[in-house]
Order: structure tokens, then sequence, then C-alpha cells
């Protein structure tokens, strides 16, 4: 069962009616023959010693196909929901440049959809998993977008002073933080972690922190099919399961920020909008 929520861990496109159950499509590189994932350009993952464990895992769960030169990872529920996702964005995030950074990007498919439709923010992906770092880093060999930087290793639940942002993500100053799928799959300490880092780097007064999942909503799990989602997260791991949005607005408030809109979403899930207060 470990490895099997592991899975879920690295796998951020899926959405609480596909029930573990989504059908991903890993094209292999040059630099992943073998089903070899490239761990060593990512030094600082440990996850790294459990990578060609889960590769056999990830073989007889998930559908493989090949390519010659990508490792691009392709999940179907994040082909469903980065249009929607975009739209709710695109209310917040004018012409005007910007600095968006994205923590727990997952295969990268969010981020070369956002960037191509807002061409003045200046994105920043990043994530623990090496998986998902190396998908991110094919996706951006193929597509060659001008406006998203290199993915960085993040571990949101660590100090902000320890991350290696780079020198135009001024801490203060960043325009947006971007969250898809993962506050429901991670431990108190990463969740407190995002709003802790999010009232650290956002600009005062207008930054925003925008989250998308599924939530609780005072106490209460809509519908059964998210009680389900719910109730298999927990067994999984008893530090997951969907948070309610009245604790996050705590976490939220302790960090400066406030919530100001909540959008409904396809699939039971839900786009909050976090601003941070001005000084």
């Amino acid at each position: 069962m470990r490895s099997v929520g592991r899975i879920l861990r690295l796998w951020r496109g899926a959405r609480a009616d596909d029930h573990f159950c989504t059908n991903y499509a890993v094209l292999s590189s040059k630099n992943n023959q073998n089903g070899v994932i490239n761990a060593a350009k990512y030094p600082f993952d440990h996850f790294n010693r459990r990578i060609n464990g889960f590769l056999v895992l990830r073989r007889m769960l998930f559908a493989t196909n090949q390519c010659n030169d990508t490792a691009m990872l392709s999940a179907p529920a994040a082909e469903r929901n980065k249009q929607p996702i975009l739209e709710v964005i695109q209310q917040y995030i004018d012409h005007t440049p910007k600095k968006l950074l994205e923590i727990s990007s997952g295969s990268g498919q969010h981020v070369i959809h956002f960037a191509s439709h807002l061409p003045n923010t200046l994105f920043q992906p990043s994530d623990i998993d090496t998986p998902s770092l190396n998908s991110i880093d094919a996706y951006l060999q193929h597509f060659k977008p001008a406006n998203v930087l290199s993915p960085l290793y993040i571990d949101v639940s660590t100090p902000v002073d320890g991350w290696t942002l780079p020198d135009v993500f001024v801490p203060g100053h960043i325009d947006v933080m971007l969250n898809i799928n993962m506050i429901h799959i991670s431990s108190d300490s990463a969740v407190d972690g995002l709003f802790r880092a999010a009232g650290e780097l956002l600009e005062p007064g207008s930054g925003l922190l925008i989250t998308y999942g599924p939530y609780a909503v005072n106490g209460t799990i809509t519908p059964q099919s998210n009680v389900e989602f719910d109730r298999s997260l927990r067994a999984r791991n008893p530090a997951w399961g969907l948070r309610d949005i009245a604790d996050l607005k705590k976490k939220a408030i302790a960090n400066r920020l406030d919530l100001t809109n909540v959008h409904d979403m396809p699939a039971n899930n839900k786009t909050l909008i976090f601003c941070k207060r001005s000084k």
C-alpha cells in the first residue's frame, strides 16, 4: 500500500473522481533508456534511492509508450482540468509582466499550457519528485517556451531561505504562487510550508496564492465520490485527506493572507484565491 501511495504522491494530475485509476503515458528518453530516470540531475531529491523500484511498479500500473527524445509524463486529468484552471487564472493575471512560482508542478502539462496563454508572465515550475522534474524538463525541451524557467527542486515544507530561487524571483516581490492538486496528498508540514512561503514571498497588497483541488467546506465533504476519495487517501496515509477551507483560511490569516474568492470547478474541485495583505 505504501508503494501505491507513493505513486499517487508523484502524479498530482489526478482528481477526486479518478479514484487512482488514471491511465498515464510515460515516454522514455535517451537519458532515460531502459526506464532509468536521470536521478543524478537532481542530487538533493531524497526519493532518488527508491526511483528504480518505483519504475518497476509504474510499468505494472500504468500504460507505457516509447519515444526516442522525450521523457514526458502525460496525465489525462491534467489535460482535462488545465483549461478550466487557466480560465480562472486569467481573471487575476493581466497582460503586464508578472512572476509566477508554481509549487508542485507535477508533469509540466499545466505550466506549458498556462505559459502559452500568458506570454507576459514568467513561470518558475518546481517539484520535489525526480520523475516530475525530468518530465517538466522534457516538456520545456519539446515546446521551448520563452517564458518558463528550468524546474527547481523545492521541498515546500522547508524554510524559504534554503530554496534556490532565481535572482528575478525576489522574496516579497513575487506576483503569484500556484499550487495544483497537492494539498490533499500532503502532510501538515507541507501545507503549513505552502502558506508560510506565500506569506514571505508574495508582493504585499497584490500577491496571490492560487490553489486548486478538492476541499471540505465547513466540516462537510460533498459529493459522495469526494467522501470516498477522502477515505481512501486517509487509508493510504493518515496525514493526507481533503483539507477544510475554514482551516486553510486560518493558516492564511496567520501568514498575512486573506481568502478573497472561491471558484467552483469541474469534477467537484475548487480554486481558492488568497491575497497577500499590505504591510
